[in-house]
């Protein structure tokens, strides 16, 4: 088990977060996928283009790090992966402006090469993007 893996899955639930969350289940399962073949589901679909693009332009900068940060030493899968689908599933499909009183919250639930991400809005959803890279690393090349 590598260091990175431990961080992930030894010790307290709530280890990985900040902010603290109220609720945190981790198993001690791991999964890998191809950073570079994400594929992004709403569902209802977003009409609000605005929305749809600053979620997509999120998930995409957050996984580019995994992927440029250390291109010599990432470990390609041996086959060809399936993508990693983070389907989002928001009540309020208007950006809006963010208040003292805005409902950030999200859940995240992650099963196999399927993340969902449920959220009032863009800012429970923003938060679940970076919560779900904050329980992501990347695997280095074995010397």
């Amino acid at each position: 088990m590598s260091f990175a893996h431990c961080q992930l899955t030894c010790g307290s639930d709530n280890r990985l977060f900040w902010p603290l969350p109220h609720t945190v289940s981790i198993s001690n399962e791991v999964s890998t996928f191809d950073p570079t073949a994400i594929e992004i589901v709403f569902d209802p679909p977003v009409k609000n283009e605005d929305i749809r693009m600053m979620i997509e332009n999120l998930v995409l900068k957050r996984s580019d790090v995994l992927v440029t940060s250390s291109t010599n030493n990432i470990q390609k899968p041996k086959a060809k992966a399936d993508p990693l689908q983070i389907k989002f599933v928001l009540s309020d499909l208007n950006l809006g402006v963010i208040k003292r009183a805005t409902n950030e919250s999200y859940s995240l639930t992650l099963k196999n090469k399927l993340v969902e991400i449920t959220a009032d809005n863009f800012f429970g959803a923003r938060h679940a993007v970076e919560t779900l890279f904050q329980v992501t690393y990347r695997r280095e090349r074995e010397q």
